[in-house]
């Protein structure tokens, strides 16, 4: 199919899109329009009904014989409130004269209004506004209720000036979603089809067994680079290789070793190619090529390591195999045809030596060759070691962009979002300990320094901030502690792609803040950020060089944090007050079985996902309980979260041969978070060994709320850990209960981890 044809296809698909996305936002238009005329016409009612029962008791009350001017000094006192709404009324008698109207109407008396009379009740548009219209622009209604026995009407317009200003900003933002949508799925299409033409560009490219550059690419890369090459010095060398007997593997191991073979090859080409800033590919069946960026001496040294290593490490009891080499030196003077014929005559040398060697094209080989006489030079291989690491990296530049570029968003979240939470929980990491110590220091000095017996239930409450230097510890704990959530955002989407993302994911994780959702909100958002940049980034790729240099400046940006904004605000805090609504309810039902029940529960909580929208809904309802005056459950919700780290760490010292070197490198860290009531200190371990580390953790919290309630512990202060131990009811039993629940998500742990053969 041709470009054009492709072109229109896509063009007709983009049409189709914004069509779609047109009739969407129209349709949600209409609906704005119906619901604001829906709740217009109700407010209307409720209004005119309300000041008509107040008018019919005003004049059912009224019994000098002026009740005309008493009732319309009444109606023009109670009518001012609603004048202010967009409102005019209107007292008028059974006769259809004016006896009173609202000060300030903004609208005139019109005739047709008396006709309302008829139908009282029943709502009117005005003559010159019909009711059905797409939008709400202009309309204005009015109704007519009779009273006091027929004696009186009250006809209410309304001009639905406020109605409309709120569907003029419905209207905004219905559009503005819809843009942002639009342009998003252009995006994300214009990416598929791109990376479907880079995949397409890859097979064309690329051999589909080796991953090497095929015969094709690898000719026109070459003539590419052949203007690079300078007659004087040699400094670039092209080889040519095969496996040595290779039909003999396949008859006697058959084609799948042969393949095999071939693939492992391959792996070692790269892997030596890329140490001289080289290129390779499969010229042929066995035969493979490529030019490295080294004189003749140093290029034949480098393939001679790779000879050893595939002497060495090719399977002794599959099908082991060897390899013969040419090499010849490349200047731009020569063909690509010259240089493969001098290359083959260095390789059929090597076959002549013995095989398993490395030859050097020299004049005397062509002479031999018009000559039909052997001149070689032959060369042993000498002992090597095999090489640490094997790189499965395609050497080119080309291939690279299009292997990266190629990637679909499934794959990039699986190679790198376990990576990516890893990699921004290290960078999180010192903002919760330094922030959380702080804290916990604050409540220390205040305990230090009052005598906290003298102190009353109300003012032990106001624990952590009780003097100058308390106050200030903790509010710049605060606000250490408060970068938390916009750190770990930000290095989640710079983990997965790149600079581009860091911006949105930092303003993403700090408007997760108050959504109660914690760092499972931030990973969101974080999330969120990363896939959108490397969208764009992929978009912006395409466009013209003047547009990608303001793309980091504008497009990033403005894209970026329009849809994390969204995200956060349409999805991340909804969902978050929807598990809160749902967590709390059962919060609540808990309580009035019992007491020790609720703190098991909102113990067990705290564990749940280490600092994330369930710990938090727990701790919020620990806080509240303090403001209703029940601090027992706010102790079994500390004590809740300060047992995973502190279990994890105790796991550590009892299963030390179940943990790598780096986790017990950080036991003393987790222990000492896990004393300054920092939940998310165990967040290292969580990710690495979720299915065991949550459960074996939520049962040691739980433990620690059921005793710490059983035990009547109570705490009013909201955070400290153990420095604010002074201030518990039954302090010992309260140390107790966390100790116990801290040994009982060690022991489980332990047991359930398998031994780290790291």
């Amino acid at each position: 199919m041709s470009d054009r044809a492709n072109e229109r296809q896509l063009n007709i698909i983009f049409l189709l899109i914004i069509g779609t996305f047109t009739l969407i936002l129209l349709s949600f238009a209409y609906l704005s329009n119906t619901l604001s005329l829906r709740y217009l016409e109700a407010d209307t009612k409720l209004i005119s009904h309300e000041l008509a029962r107040t008018l019919n008791e005003k004049a059912l009350s009224i019994s000098s014989p002026d009740k005309d001017t008493e009732l319309s000094e009444y109606f023009r006192d109670q009518s001012s409130v609603y004048t202010e709404q967009g409102f005019s009324l209107w007292l008028i008698d059974s006769s259809g004269n004016i006896v009173a109207e609202a000060p300030d109407n903004t609208l005139e008396f019109k005739s047709y209004f008396l006709d309302s009379v008829k139908e009282s009740d029943k709502i009117f548009y005005d003559a010159n506004n019909g009711g059905n219209s797409l939008f709400f622009a202009d309309k204005t209604l009015y109704i007519a209720r009779s009273f006091a026995g027929n004696r009186y009407s009250l006809i209410l317009e309304n001009d639905g000036s406020k109605e409309r200003q709120l569907q003029r900003m419905q209207y905004v933002v219905i559009f503005s979603i819809g843009v942002i949508l639009i342009i998003t799925l252009l995006v994300l299409i214009s990416n598929m089809f791109s990376r479907y033409k880079n995949k397409l560009i890859q097979l064309a490219t690329t051999d589909e067994l080796t991953g090497l550059a095929n015969r094709k690419y690898f000719t026109a890369e070459f003539n590419r680079k052949l203007k690079l090459f300078t007659d004087e010095s040699h400094d670039y060398s092209m080889f040519l290789l095969d496996i040595d007997l290779f039909k003999q593997i396949n008859d006697k191991y058959g084609h799948a070793a042969g393949d095999a073979a071939l693939s492992m090859l391959a792996n070692y080409i790269k892997t030596t190619v890329s140490k001289a800033n080289g290129f390779a590919g499969r010229w042929g069946g066995d035969e493979f090529i490529g030019v490295i960026n080294l004189p003749l001496t140093e290029a034949k040294a480098l393939l001679f390591e790779l000879c050893n290593n595939i002497r060495l490490d090719s399977p002794k009891e599959g099908a082991p195999f060897t390899i013969s080499v040419g090499i010849t030196p490349v200047n731009n003077n020569m063909t690509l045809s010259e240089v493969c014929e001098n290359a083959d005559l260095a390789l059929y040398q090597s076959k002549e030596n013995g095989r398993n060697t490395v030859t050097a094209f020299s004049e005397s080989m062509t002479k031999a060759e018009k000559a039909t006489s052997a001149v070689t030079e032959k060369s042993t291989v000498p002992d090597q070691t095999r090489p640490e690491a094997i790189s499965f990296e395609i050497p080119t530049e080309i291939n690279l962009k299009s292997a990266e570029a190629s990637l679909s968003l499934k794959q990039v979240l699986q190679k790198r979002f376990l990576s990516g939470i890893i990699f921004a929980v290290k960078w999180m990491t010192p903002f919760v300990a330094a922030g959380g110590i702080l804290i916990a220091l604050a409540f220390l000095f205040d305990a230090a320094s009052i005598d906290l017996s003298t102190l009353s239930a109300d003012e032990r409450s106001s624990l952590g901030s009780m003097t100058s230097i308390s106050t200030y510890l903790k509010y710049l704990g605060d606000t250490t502690f408060n970068f938390m959530l916009p750190v770990f955002s930000a290095f989640m989407a710079y983990s997965l792609a790149g600079e581009s993302a860091f911006m949105s994911g930092l303003v993403g994780g700090y408007m997760v803040i108050n959504t109660n959702s914690g760092f499972i909100g931030a990973a969101l958002a974080g999330l969120a950020a990363g896939i959108i940049s490397r969208e764009i980034n992929l978009f912006t790729d395409r466009l013209p060089k003047y547009i990608r240099g303001a793309a980091p400046i504008v497009i990033y940006p403005i894209f970026s944090l329009t849809i994390v904004q969204a995200i956060s605000f349409f999805m991340i805090q909804p969902a978050a007050v929807a598990l809160g609504s749902v967590f709390n309810t059962l919060l609540d039902y808990s309580k009035t079985i019992s007491k020790p029940l609720v703190c098991t529960l909102a113990a067990g909580m705290m564990s749940v996902d280490m600092g994330g929208i369930i710990n938090k809904i727990a701790y919020s309802y620990g806080l509240a309980s303090i403001t209703a005056k029940d601090t027992q459950i706010m102790a079994a919700v500390m004590a809740g979260g300060m047992v995973p780290p502190i279990g994890i760490a105790i796991s550590m010292a009892l299963f030390r041969e179940k943990f790598s070197t780096e986790e017990k490198n950080g036991g003393i860290l987790a222990l000492f978070m896990g004393l300054s009531f920092i939940t998310e200190g165990a967040l290292p371990y969580v990710i690495t060994d979720f299915a065991r580390v949550i459960p074996s953790c939520i049962a040691g919290s739980a433990v620690s709320g059921l005793m710490s309630s059983l035990f009547g512990c109570r705490l009013p202060a909201p955070h400290g850990g153990i420095f604010v131990l002074p201030v518990v009811e039954h302090p010992m039993l309260y140390l107790l209960s966390i100790l116990t629940g801290s040994v009982v998500a060690a022991l489980i742990l332990g047991f359930l981890k398998k031994k780290n053969t790291a």
